[in-house]
């Protein structure tokens, strides 16, 4: 639990500052490892939610940091070719979501591969699978990302903080 307090005293702007006095390849370590510290603590929704709240990401790219798509590399085949195949790539990756995954993340790695409405076409499925009951490995954080108003655009900060932590946009 110290571990992740000390992560959490470091999720803040002050903080990641302090990351940048160094060199890129040791800001992306140090970075990568607070990741590490709410993950061995079983928090990453709570990373997410620091990176929202401290340092004023977007959900979406907060999401990308702390549920990374390369984690799951069963569906980054399926988001490639989502503009090609959407219903079985849709099937593909609503089968295999686990609780480390992120429907914003992966929705806005849609978005950038797919095209523009891809991603809020992909969240408005899984939203009506969910409501008719075609879904059951959804866990209550799937449930309140669906409630977030998607949106795909970066902010400058966004930009930079996915940088930080050596995603592209989407986070693949």
């Amino acid at each position: 639990m110290l571990e992740l307090a000390k992560a959490r005293q470091q999720v803040s702007l002050e903080g990641i500052k302090k990351m940048y006095q160094t060199t890129p390849a040791k800001s992306r370590t140090t970075a990568n490892n607070l990741r590490q510290d709410y993950k061995k603590a079983d928090q990453l929704p709570l990373f997410q939610k620091d990176l929202v709240n401290k340092i004023g990401m977007k959900p979406e790219f907060a999401s990308i940091i702390a549920f990374p798509i390369s984690e799951h590399k069963e569906i980054i085949p399926s988001i490639k070719s989502y503009s090609k195949n959407p219903s079985d790539s849709y099937e593909k990756i609503s089968k295999s979501l686990g609780k480390n995954d992120s429907l914003l993340a992966i929705a806005t790695a849609i978005e950038e591969n797919a095209g523009r409405g891809k991603g809020q076409q992909f969240l408005n499925r899984i939203s009506a699978d969910k409501k008719a009951g075609k879904l059951d490995n959804l866990t209550e954080r799937h449930a309140r990302e669906l409630g977030e108003t998607f949106d795909p655009r970066p902010s400058l900060t966004d930009l930079y903080y996915t940088s930080i932590f050596g995603h592209n946009k989407a986070g693949i």
